[in-house]
């Protein structure tokens, strides 16, 4: 029976796992001049330079769950993509003469869509199509930022001969209700760090006032740190670390440590490429170069990895991570001062990975225990800084035996909470 049992779990793991390996480790590229997207395989490291025709001026891909959703601006639109086929599975019409700018997802079933040139922000449901509500916010709307239950947009402020000051909508999502911060001149991207804290990349004027990054706290709306940036800065991401990449037009990235508040990689001596900017799992930067219609993958320590050829013009880059709850994609409680996300593979055989993140610096117990309640493991015992972290178990107990196989639970605690999870070990 036990025999039975153990190649039955064997033969449903191997079915499901097909089922999910259908999309592999992957990139997806917006090519704005090509008008296509491109999608570069991450386990094989092929590249589909013309996967999907898209139509005029493609500005952003943003991945959920196993769908891309595209930008199209020349469109007015946002195409939903199938990750396995690539065929479309939805359009959305923004409205003539809305030029969709950015999609930013609220959560599984709701989204919002800056339109830039009639300076709104729209509020769609995704199973629908349909609009739940629109709001209009500051002059040009551009990047947006979902946070504990606020969308914050970014009001680049070009009016057509100039710029107004520029101006970050906080829009409350459960009634609509807004307020307004004050920013740099002409914000275009916003992201969040791991302290909660809201990060703009405001341009400047592209004359006479540079470009900069303002450092936004989520319980005062005001701007609490700003950095000059010496180059005109169009986007921002945060790495798993806690840098900021900030990236120019196709003329390099700069990369900023938010903690130690100094740049790692300045305006003399960026990394090449921008302005696309995406992260995996393991921290690594996926930067797409205008330019030279490539993406480049560096280290955290800006160690070139990799570089893709692509199509023409790539402005956007998104990753798809076939691991449950992978970096980027919400669905694990915040528990205290972290998140413990599901072990993946799971079950597994001979080793899983287990990822936490962070959110304070806290003394971090990570251990692992059987069905009868008794220690086997003890993975983490440190104290460590706020960020993402991965741990290997090898199925293995603190003699170094290999265990059997059976269910086993997995225990975080931090900062005085504690969460468990469990997993299956087969042999």
């Amino acid at each position: 029976m036990l025999k039975t049992h153990k190649i039955l779990l064997t033969l449903l793991w191997l079915f499901f796992g097909a089922a999910f390996a259908q999309v592999p480790f992957s990139a997806y590229v917006v090519n704005t001049l090509g008008e296509n997207l491109s999608m570069i395989d991450l386990e094989t490291h092929s590249v589909n330079s013309n996967a999907a025709a898209l139509g005029l001026y493609p500005n952003q891909v943003a991945i959920r769950g196993e769908k891309a959703y595209v930008v199209i601006s020349g469109l007015n639109e946002i195409r939903a993509l199938d990750l396995a086929t690539l065929a479309t599975l939805q359009t959305i019409d923004t409205g003539a003469g809305s030029n969709p700018w950015e999609i930013e997802f609220i959560g599984d079933e709701l989204a919002a869509v800056s339109l830039l040139f009639t300076n709104q922000v729209k509020f769609i449901d995704l199973q629908t199509g349909q609009t739940v509500q629109i709001v209009a916010v500051g002059t040009g709307p551009e990047g947006l930022l979902y946070s504990d239950g606020y969308l914050y947009v970014a009001n680049s402020g070009f009016n057509g001969s100039g710029f107004d000051p520029g101006t970050v909508s906080v829009i409350d999502a459960s009634d609509y209700s807004q307020s307004t911060i004050s920013v740099g001149i002409n914000p275009q991207s916003l992201a969040k760090d791991s302290q909660g804290n809201v990060v703009a990349a405001c341009s400047g004027d592209y004359v006479s006032i540079g470009g900069q990054m303002d450092v936004i706290d989520p319980l005062s709306f005001q701007v609490i740190h700003s950095v000059p940036a010496g180059a005109v800065i169009t986007s921002v991401a945060i790495s798993p670390e806690d840098r900021a990449y900030l990236a120019t037009s196709g003329f390099g990235v700069l990369v900023y440590d938010l903690a130690g508040q100094v740049f790692e990689r300045d305006a003399a001596n960026p990394l090449p490429g921008g302005p696309g900017t995406a992260f995996d799992r393991q921290g690594r930067a996926y930067i797409a170069d205008f330019f030279s219609d490539s993406v480049y993958v560096y280290s955290p320590s800006h160690q070139r990895l990799n570089g893709y050829l692509v199509g023409d013009g790539p402005l956007s880059i998104d990753i798809y991570d076939p691991a449950p709850n992978a970096a980027g994609q919400p669905g694990d409680p915040v528990i205290g001062n972290f998140i413990l996300r599901q072990n993946y593979p799971n079950p597994f055989n001979p080793a899983t990975a287990i990822s936490y993140q962070l959110l304070a610096i806290s003394q971090v117990d990570l251990l692992i225990y059987n069905l009868r309640g008794q220690k086997v493991r003890t993975l983490v015992q440190a104290r460590q800084p706020a960020g993402r972290y991965e741990v290997k178990w090898d199925g293995r107990d603190d003699g170094g035996r290999p265990v059997p196989s059976g269910v086993y639970f997995y225990r975080l605690q931090a900062g005085g909470q504690a969460a468990t999870r469990k997993m299956q070990l087969i042999r």
